[in-house]
């Protein structure tokens, strides 16, 4: 047969839109055909044109995300909550309607994340600065109650001009020295970062001793210097329902309690350290007692699949960091019924609406204290052992004696610290912040309020002779090992605390080693030797001690005898010297209760301050002082088994041979406990010693009987709020159950509240029962109550957190609470500020009275002055810095969080959320710790990613004001000016005073940004793989299996998208079929190089171009034939 030979060509259409067979998967789709095709041998298949449509991928700065999982797991913690509705042990408590006490547990949950790529599950923190504002330093045994007029007894105390005290809740012994000849040069054992002294009076320079200043210090407040604290949570808090206006007095209560009859099975054993309670039993009474961890929330944020441009993915996780939930807000509830002296109906009930709140992700509202729930009553059911009766023998410090004074049977009572009033006290500390939060979780972890018992006999010799390590009654084992593994190492995140400075002040010394072993200094005396004055001193220090050598713990200076709380005739003590031993707590926050060894009712306390009848001594030195203890990095991470291990007899000697578990711990041949060596930090051999530092003097110059440490003596971390490193405060809501009054207020001038009374100008309610001259609660929806008492929470966090874009780069901004400029009309600072809403920083904030805490006591007082020459113009306007700020520190927030956890780890980072925008995980993981730290500008790296003001060089400029606060501009430093006033009367005498003041600074500015380090990554790959079975294989090498076994036909680049789609054209590779093949449908998968599917939209297309070999036969009689035979 004869003919001519030519291609078929058929085009085939695969079009998703109108394919047969497709799923959710938007990148594969199966299409019949309308008629079958046989391809036979040596026929040829290509793809002629494709259209990749992707919705979004032709927008300016498009990122591409896929939405699938990653094939990695993450593991993030955050805090959760069991909330339990309860009467537990509140029995006093009678409430008239269906509202019950409740409890809360909360623990840190570790959750297991599958992580994706368009998807972020962060960790974050939140923080409260260090302002002045909102909350209270700790320890602290109460807040002033605003409306108590046995407190607030004159005008000056009424606006709050109050020398802050024991009298006004202080704990009853400062930290450190204070008093008579005690100043800032004598002073010694506090951490140089975080107190600092309030003077009794100005400080002055003596001319006779040029070297020295005259200052008193009246007592020891931390640093209020805007500085951050991380919020700790309680683990169990018993809560009582506050909003009720009134609480009903107990009927039907059970008597007091005795200790002797105290059941058996009470919620704590105190040996079981792992067991916690809501309310402490009496012998732990301190707050500290509680167990407290770092709260931490998870926040999701994520972006659809596909392409997004880089402004919408920065909009979209704004909205979702912002995104704000309006809530009911709480209500004061008012039961009538509960005072029938009143209103004889004994059922009405009303509710008050007290506040609207809201909330987002990021800014949520925290329960605080206030002056109410933290006042001394409750703290005297709490702390002081008494319950709020008449009876003349209760609310003395320690357990107090019955009313029967020839009852010696029991001759103590110990009320049950179980009502409102002692919950609502412990209630208030649910939440504290901490300035080194990793150091006070790994310690509470490591051991309880009671610390470690040491396990031998340590003598005075100790001190630099003594060869041998230092016994713990702590078994070796991995576990227990761990626990000190994870405190020591959170040290190495504040390396401040092993400052040289620090050091030297952590004893007493004049660098000779003997008080202070950790140093050696050298001193020379260089001029002229006839003015010994006027020497200068040339000074060699050598540091024994550094963050490279050394960790610290803390360690008692009593005995654990007199330490204990515990009542001499417990049942659950006596006959068992150890178990009361062992109950005394490691340091002491000096708050009221004590225990006793007395048995005869004489009140024997522990500590005696004399008297009839005696009393406890409450001001006699308790509290822990800090050792410090050898640490190798070399073997930081190693854990070495019983056999291996280095045992006690470790000296200086033998130091290099030490196996040290965790760089630190070995363990006893006889006992298998724990070892430390504070005898392996070397003394200087400048001083002449060459021996070990060991434990420094002062711990034996206390109370130490014999000039030994007895067995039992108690080390570890001292949980006490005033241990050495730890600084924490406790949230109030800031709002005084009793306005402050007006200044001035005295003979002849109105004051601003009626006595007692709450609000500008309301007096008593007119709707007031006939004869009723008491003051009185709202008697409908419509009047006015005092609420302040119920309110009990602020706000903590960043309200408008930002993930933005600036163009080219990602970037986190606003993660602190702005500071707005705010009462413009009170202000005087001058300078760029144009509007109350504009974020600025504040230097040496003048005095607010918006908001009470006994942080700011004495408040201090404003004044307005004319200047004389009325050319000058009038009215003046003046307010010193509080006494209690730490002066030229930068304001700039009230709080914020820490992003502590990113949602990925180094293995998943390269396909994470935060890659795609441009974030590397260096960025984000470096190796100091910068809670603390205010970043100037943008950082290359941050650990716990926030933000603060940013502050210019530029701004130094405006920073020098004259007396009336403008600007010089001069290139001077901000200094204090002087105005001076005549304090005459009009037509008096003159009388000329000199106020010299901090100037007040106010800057505009705005959050600092944390950049992305890199450009956002727009594709995940740089083309796409089509995949059909229209062939049976293809000779496409490269590029994983995938999620399909279809063999690759085509590749589409992704360089120029238009109109939502990618343009494939005509394919140059085209493919030979092999053998017979009936083409009926066509399957079609799109998919990225490695073999997955890609991220596609509905309206993808593929056209095939299928050339089949032909024959045409010219002769057409011989086809006439051929068809007849047929």
């Amino acid at each position: 047969m004869s003919g001519l030979d030519y291609i078929d060509t058929t085009l085939v259409e695969c079009d998703r839109g109108t394919a047969q067979t497709k799923n959710d998967n938007l990148g594969t789709w199966t299409n019949n055909m309308n008629e079958s095709i046989q391809m036979q041998p040596g026929d040829k298949v290509s793809v002629y044109s494709s259209f990749i449509s992707e919705v979004g991928a032709d927008q300016p700065l498009a990122v591409e995300f896929k939405g699938t999982t990653l094939g990695y797991k993450k593991d993030i913690k955050y805090t959760t909550e069991i909330k339990t509705d309860t009467t537990y042990s509140l029995i006093r408590a009678q409430i008239s309607d269906e509202t019950f006490p409740f409890t809360t547990d909360t623990q840190t949950t570790t959750e297991t994340i599958n992580v994706k790529d368009n998807e972020a599950n962060m960790v974050i923190n939140y923080y409260k600065t260090m302002d002045s504002l909102n909350y209270i330093q700790l320890p602290r045994r109460w807040i002033p109650s605003t409306d108590d007029p046995a407190v607030f007894d004159t005008d000056e105390k009424r606006q709050w001009y109050i020398e802050d005290s024991a009298e006004y809740g202080r704990v009853n012994r400062e930290p450190y020295d204070v008093g008579a000849g005690k100043d800032i040069s004598t002073v010694w054992g506090y951490v140089i970062d975080d107190y600092c002294p309030v003077y009794q009076k100005e400080p002055q320079f003596d001319d006779t001793n040029r070297n020295t200043w005259n200052m008193e210090i009246d007592r020891w407040i931390l640093k209020n210097d805007n500085s951050k604290f991380t919020i700790m949570r309680k683990n169990k808090t018993y809560h009582y329902p506050k909003k009720y206006d009134y609480v009903p007095t107990p009927t039907g209560a059970e008597p007091t309690d005795y200790y002797t009859n105290m059941p058996d099975n009470r919620p704590l054993k105190y040996n079981n350290v792992k067991q916690q309670y809501y309310l402490p039993p009496y012998w732990d009474r301190d707050p500290e007692s509680f167990n407290y961890d770092i709260y931490r929330e998870k926040v999701k944020i994520g972006i659809n699949s596909g392409f997004s441009s880089s402004q919408f993915i920065s909009d979209e996780a704004t909205k979702q960091l912002q995104e704000t939930n309006v809530e009911k807000g709480f209500e004061l509830q008012h039961g009538l019924g509960d005072r029938p002296a009143l209103n004889p109906d004994p059922n009405p009930q009303i509710k008050y609406p007290l506040s609207l709140t809201a909330e987002s992700k990021t800014y949520k509202i925290f329960h605080t204290t206030n002056d109410k729930n933290f006042s001394k009553a409750k703290y005297d059911t709490a702390l002081n052992n008494s319950d709020n009766s008449n009876q003349p023998t209760l609310g003395e410090t320690g357990p107090t004696r019955l009313v029967d004074p020839g009852n010696l049977t029991d001759p103590y009572q110990i009320n049950l610290n179980d009502d409102f009033f002692s919950s609502s006290w412990y209630e208030s500390l649910e939440y504290i912040a901490v300035k080194r939060p990793e150091i006070y979780s790994t310690g509470s972890k490591m051991n309880s309020i009671r610390g470690i018992s040491h396990d031998n006999s340590v003598t005075s010799s100790y001190l630099s002779s003594q060869g041998t390590g230092f016994l713990l009654d702590l078994d070796y084992n991995a576990d227990n090992c761990l626990l000190i593994k994870n405190f020591v190492e959170s040290q190495a995140q504040y390396p401040e605390l092993f400052s040289k400075e620090n050091i030297m002040n952590m004893y007493e010394d004049t660098g000779t080693e003997v008080l202070n072993p950790y140093y050696h200094k050298v001193s020379v005396a260089v001029g002229d030797a006839a003015n010994v004055n006027f020497l200068s001193k040339q000074e060699t220090i050598t540091m024994n001690a550094t963050i490279n050598n050394s960790r610290f713990m803390h360690i008692n200076t009593r005995d654990s005898a007199k330490l204990n709380y515990v009542v001499a005739d417990d049942k659950t003590f006596t006959g068992n010297i150890i178990d009361t031993l062992k109950s005394a707590p490691l340091g002491s926050s000096y708050y009221d209760w004590t225990g006793t060894t007395d048995t005869a009712g004489t009140r024997d306390w522990n500590f005696t301050a004399g008297g009839v009848p005696p009393v406890a001594d409450t001001d006699v030195l308790k509290q822990s002082y800090p050792f410090l203890f050898y640490y190798d990095t070399t073997t930081k991470d190693k854990f070495f088994d019983t056999g291996i291990v280095s045992d006690i007899r470790m000296n200086l000697s033998s130091i290099s041979q030490a196996k040290l578990t965790y760089g630190c711990m070995g363990r006893d041949r006889i006992s298998g406990h724990i070892i430390i060596y504070p005898n392996l930090i070397a003394k200087s051999v400048a001083g002449g010693s060459g021996t070990g530092c060991g434990i420094p003097a002062l711990v034996f110059a206390t109370d130490v009987p014999g000039a030994s440490l007895t067995a039992y003596w108690k080390v570890g971390f001292d949980r006490h709020w005033n241990a050495w490193g730890t600084a924490a405060i406790a949230l109030t809501s800031g709002i005084p159950s009793t306005t402050r009054w007006w200044e001035n207020v005295g003979a002849g001038v109105d004051p601003q509240f009626e006595l007692g009374k709450t609000g500008p100008g309301i007096l008593r309610d007119p709707q007031a029962p006939a004869g009723n001259t008491g003051q009185v609660a709202f008697y409908n929806f419509h009047s006015q109550t005092n609420v302040n008492p119920f309110f009990d929470k602020i706000y903590l966090g960043a309200p408008t957190a930002t993930l933005g874009f600036d163009g080219s780069h990602f970037f986190f901004q606003n993660l602190h609470n702005i500071l707005l400029q705010g009462d413009l009309e009170n202000s005087s600072a001058g300078g760029t500020i144009s509007s109350s809403v504009d974020p600025v920083y504040k230097i040496n904030p003048a005095q607010k009275y918006n908001n009470y805490s006994p942080v700011q006591f004495p408040y201090q007082r404003s004044f307005l002055f004319d200047f004389k020459d009325p050319d000058l113009g009038t009215d003046q306007s003046r307010t010193p810095l509080n006494d209690n700020i730490y002066p030229n520190s930068v304001f700039d927030t009230d709080s914020g969080i820490f992003i502590e956890d990113m949602g990925f780890d180094e293995k998943s980072w390269e396909s994470s959320y935060w890659n795609r925008l441009g974030f590397t995980y260096e960025q984000f993981h470096p190796l100091n710790n910068d809670r603390l730290k205010r970043h100037i500008n943008q950082p290359d790296t941050i650990k716990y990613i926030t933000t603060n003001a940013k502050i210019d060089v530029v701004d130094t400029k405006g920073w020098a004001v004259n007396q009336f606060q403008n600007r010089l501009y001069d290139g001077s430093l901000s200094h204090t000016y002087n105005v001076n006033i005549d304090l005459a009367p009009t037509g008096g005498t003159p009388n000329a005073s000199t106020f010299r003041q901090l100037p007040q600074l106010i800057e505009k500015t705005d959050s600092i940004k944390i950049l992305a380090a890199n450009y956002p990554i727009k594709n995940f790959k740089g083309y796409y793989a089509i995949r059909s079975d229209i062939l049976p294989a293809t000779n496409f090498i490269g590029g994983g299996a995938g999620n399909t076994a279809m063999p690759i036909v085509g590749i589409i680049d992704k360089m120029q998208p238009a109109g939502d789609y990618y343009f494939g054209t005509e394919n140059s590779v085209n493919f030979t079929i092999t053998k017979p093949t009936l083409l009926s449908s066509i399957s079609i998968a799109i998919t990225d190089p490695d073999g997955s599917y890609s991220v596609v939209s509905e309206r993808s297309s593929i056209i095939f171009r299928i050339d089949r070999r032909r024959k045409l036969d010219t002769n057409i009689a011989n086809e006439i034939l051929e068809k007849y035979k047929k």
